[in-house]
């Protein structure tokens, strides 16, 4: 069940890749983002930043995944979504090493407003550039009247049940 998680985090993470470079604004379509950059091998800590708005209460998820290709490799140090219902940081998935990293974000609320998610790494050793790819995943929260109205079918429906017993 682990595998096919990570399968399917890869293949949505690298359908993304070439979407974004180094940043800029994320844009939703059918609940779900991309995001991925290719970064030049430079000393010290990298960042790239993307922002995206929510115009709703939704709940969220994401996953960033890392692969070394021959001497090209990026190594994550964090990545952080805030906004709003922030700070909420990824984690590490197990069985992620250097040669793949895949970090994930379970699912959290977030309300409406502008967010921020910090991608932060190394281009790793001798390597002369690293990418990485990765998703976002949007549903929306059900209303409470959705919730009344559930359990009210589910009372009519006990009633008929009891009236046919009872007949």
């Amino acid at each position: 069940m682990k595998f096919k998680s990570i399968a399917i985090a890869a293949a949505l993470a690298f359908g993304t890749v070439g979407a974004f470079a180094g940043g800029g604004p994320i844009t939703f379509l059918d609940g779900t983002a991309g995001f991925s950059a290719t970064d030049a091998a430079s000393p010290g800590l990298i960042t790239d930043v993307f922002t995206f708005s929510l115009d709703a209460q939704y709940d969220t998820n994401a996953s960033a995944i890392s692969i070394k290709l021959g001497r090209n490799d990026w190594d994550f140090k964090a990545i952080t979504l805030t906004g709003p219902s922030g700070p909420f940081s990824f984690s590490t998935v197990a069985g992620s090493s250097d040669a793949l990293e895949i970090w994930a974000l379970d699912v959290v609320r977030l309300s409406a407003g502008n967010y921020t998610l910090s991608v932060e790494g190394y281009v790793n050793g001798l390597a002369k550039s690293g990418s990485y790819g990765g998703n976002i995943n949007i549903s929306a929260v059900p209303e409470p009247e959705s919730y009344a109205l559930m359990l009210a079918g589910l009372g009519a429906m006990g009633f008929v049940a009891r009236r046919r017993r009872s007949a």
